[in-house]
């Protein structure tokens, strides 16, 4: 008589509906990890936002724009919002593998539907952009185009300059009259040109300063009496 050892095996047996709910949650949880994986290439090669600037005055329909672009950087693309009251510009590169300490600048023209007039200039500066300017407000992308740009605005302060120059006191060194020109937004979302003065007899000045440039209405602030 011979005698054959016994094996002891062991099984686990799991109910099928278990079964079914183990599998979708596996299912889950890989879907999960490959959408993760997928949106965080997708957010580190996809576009993203950069600064712009408006580099000369509006002509028609068409505005002419320098998007930052740095040296390992490919510009992708424009997109353009646009309502009664403004005109939002949001550009796009595709960053390259390295960033340089500096952007530079690339020329693109922008269409509108309609002439940009006193709409408020949106979207230059995000504080999503890649390149953007601390301090730079985005409030109004072509405030400070209007300072540089527009002879109206040149001859006012060659004006203004030439009102304080003619101040100068040579005895004790000052200047009797200042200027300041600065942009404000009113809570209807309109931009105006603020010209405020000191020592400058403002009567005399209302004749000479325009009531308008480049469709910004320019306000004469009275000067703050002196104490």
């Amino acid at each position: 008589m011979s005698v054959h050892p016994q094996g002891l095996a062991f099984g686990v047996s799991i109910p099928k509906p278990l079964s079914l709910v183990l599998i979708a949650l596996v299912a889950i949880v890989l879907a999960f990890g490959a959408y993760t994986i997928v949106t965080g290439v997708a957010d580190f090669l996809g576009p993203k936002r950069t600064s712009w600037k408006l580099v000369g005055p509006s002509a028609g329909t068409e505005l002419q724009i320098g998007v930052d672009v740095g040296g390992c950087d490919q510009f992708k693309r424009i997109s353009v919002s646009e309502d009664d009251e403004e005109v939002v510009i949001k550009a796009y590169i595709r960053k390259g593998s390295h960033r340089g300490d500096h952007a530079c600048s690339e020329l693109k023209t922008v269409k509108l539907s309609a002439p940009l007039g006193s709409r408020a200039l949106r979207g230059c500066n995000p504080d999503s952009s890649v390149y953007r300017v601390e301090g730079l407000s985005d409030r109004d992308c072509a405030a400070g185009n209007v300072i540089t740009e527009w002879p109206a605005m040149r001859k006012l302060t060659d004006l203004l300059d030439g009102i304080v120059n003619a101040s100068y006191q040579p005895s004790s060194g000052v200047y009797l009259a200042s200027y300041g020109i600065g942009f404000r937004e009113s809570e209807d979302g309109k931009v105006y040109i603020e010209v405020s003065v000191q020592g400058i007899d403002v009567t005399s000045l209302r004749e000479e300063i325009p009531n308008e440039i480049a469709s910004y209405k320019v306000r004469l602030l009275q000067p703050s009496p002196s104490p």
